[in-house]
C-alpha cells in the first residue's frame, strides 16, 4: 500500500513540474487590428470581376468611428472591362481605403497605366469609389506614346476616358473637336 502511495506522489510531483506555457495578453491596440499577408481582393458587379486589388500586406484598422484598410507595403489594382480583360492598372507604395467614405488615398510613386500605354504619375491620388473619379491637387505627369503633359492638379473618371487637368504645360493631341473646331 505504501508503494502505491509513493508511486502516486512521484506521478503528481512529475506532472506538477511540467513547464507551463506563458500566455501573453493582447493589448487594446492588438484587438483593433487585423493583419494579413499576400492579399488579393476581388470586386464584382453582376458576377463580373471589375477590380482586383493585390498587396503584400493589409492592416485592417477596426476603430468603430472610422474603420479603414491600410496597404502599408504597396498596392496593385487591376481594372477590368465587362469581357474580363484588364483595361488599366494603378499602383502605389502606400494606400488607405476608408470604407464608410468610399475613398482610397494613394501615396508615393502613384502610377496608372492603360493597355494603350497611356501613363499618369503623381505623388498622391484619391479614388472616389462612389463617383468613380480619381483626382489630385499635386503635380501630375501624363504621357501617351506621342505626347507628355505636366499638370498641377488632375481629375478623371475611373476608366480615364474623361480627363481634366488644371495648370498645364506640354502638348497633347486632341481627338474630339467641337463644332467650332476647337
Amino acid at each position: 500500500m505504501k508503494s502505491i502511495g509513493l508511486l502516486w506522489s512521484i506521478i503528481i510531483l512529475l506532472l506538477s513540474c511540467e513547464k507551463k506555457e506563458e500566455i501573453l495578453p493582447f493589448t487594446e491596440t492588438d484587438l483593433k487590428l487585423e493583419k494579413t499577408k499576400d492579399v488579393e481582393i476581388l470586386y464584382s458587379d453582376s458576377s463580373i470581376v471589375r477590380i482586383r486589388i493585390k498587396a503584400p500586406a493589409l492592416i485592417f484598422h477596426l476603430q468603430a468611428s472610422d474603420p479603414f484598410q491600410e496597404f502599408s507595403e504597396g498596392i496593385h489594382i487591376d481594372f477590368f472591362n465587362p469581357q474580363g480583360k484588364i483595361t488599366s492598372t494603378l499602383t502605389a507604395d502606400y494606400a488607405a481605403r476608408y470604407q464608410s467614405k468610399k475613398l482610397t488615398f494613394l501615396k508615393k510613386n502613384v502610377r496608372w497605366e492603360s493597355i494603350n500605354k497611356e501613363v499618369m504619375e503623381s505623388p498622391e491620388l484619391t479614388w472616389n469609389e462612389e463617383t468613380q473619379n480619381l483626382y489630385t491637387n499635386k503635380f501630375v505627369v501624363i504621357a501617351t506614346p506621342k505626347d507628355t503633359v505636366f499638370s498641377q492638379g488632375f481629375n478623371a473618371d475611373q476608366s480615364f476616358n474623361q480627363i481634366q487637368m488644371r495648370v498645364i504645360d506640354g502638348s497633347m493631341e486632341v481627338k474630339n473637336k467641337s463644332k467650332d473646331g476647337f
